[in-house]
């Protein structure tokens, strides 16, 4: 191990000193890095650097380059901007799997919106700023910008969140959905819609409270009940008459 791999942490570096990752698993698409493009533009024009808000992750080779391990698509930005320096977070030198697993973590490790939220937030700043410019930088369609809008014009009290059960080959699904009140009878049209569009047959609706099952009667060959305990009489028993003694006789005055 050289002296340069063990330099570790935030470092401002040359970009041609950067190389491609080897095991990139992600893919290209011509509206991301489209979109990924104009929003570093965006970015640089405001006063924020280069443009560049997110940082590269690299790793050392033998050769004294830094290898991406989270960051193609930017590294390709910044040659094609012309970018000469980025901040990059360099791990040393690690092995392919550890890069591997780190790429996987840091991409991967990301919470699932709430859609309609995000609709409304996307609503919200497409009215702020204009649709065309926010489809610039985004990856969002016009339609779901222009539907952003007007869902963001919703009154909050009037939404009400809806659960749905749902069997999908055999596994219970919750969907969980925010709907007027008056409309939900339209979402659970909705949902059956698109159950029956993927070919998913919905084998059952909310789940039943099973019924408590009455107790059997006792069979024949159950074993036999316990006599009962003897009660006592309540009624004084007559003994038998003991040996007579004779009467004594009064005498009269």
């Amino acid at each position: 191990m050289d002296a340069r791999s063990k330099v570790t942490g935030w470092q401002i570096v040359d970009v041609a000193r950067i190389v491609p990752a080897t095991s990139n698993y992600k893919l290209v698409s011509d509206a991301t890095t489209k979109a990924l493009h104009e929003n570093m533009k965006r970015h640089a024009a405001q006063g924020r650097g280069t443009g560049q808000l997110i940082n590269v992750i690299v790793r050392e080779t033998r050769n004294g380059q830094l290898m991406i391990v989270n960051g193609n698509h930017r590294l390709r930005e910044f040659r094609e901007q012309g970018i000469t320096k980025a901040l990059v977070f360099n791990v040393g030198t690690v092995t392919d799997n550890e890069a591997t697993r780190i790429a996987i973590e840091t991409n991967e490790t990301k919470f699932e919106p709430d859609f309609m939220l995000l609709n409304m937030r996307l609503g919200e700043v497409g009215a702020a700023v204009g649709e065309d410019e926010l489809k610039k930088t985004t990856t969002f369609s016009m339609r779901d910008i222009r539907a952003g809008i007007e869902t963001s014009n919703w009154s909050w009290k009037s939404i009400q969140p809806v659960v749905e059960w749902r069997m999908i080959e055999g596994e219970q699904v919750v969907i969980l959905v925010h709907v007027f009140k008056r409309d939900a009878k339209v979402i659970d049209a909705a949902i059956k819609k698109a159950f029956s569009e993927n070919g998913i047959i919905e084998l059952s609706a909310a789940p039943k409270k099973q019924k408590l099952l009455k107790k059997p009667r006792q069979s024949a060959l159950a074993a036999p009940k316990r006599p009962k305990a003897p009660v006592a009489d309540p009624k004084p028993q007559r003994t038998e008459k003991t040996a007579s003694q004779p009467k004594t006789k009064r005498r009269a005055k």
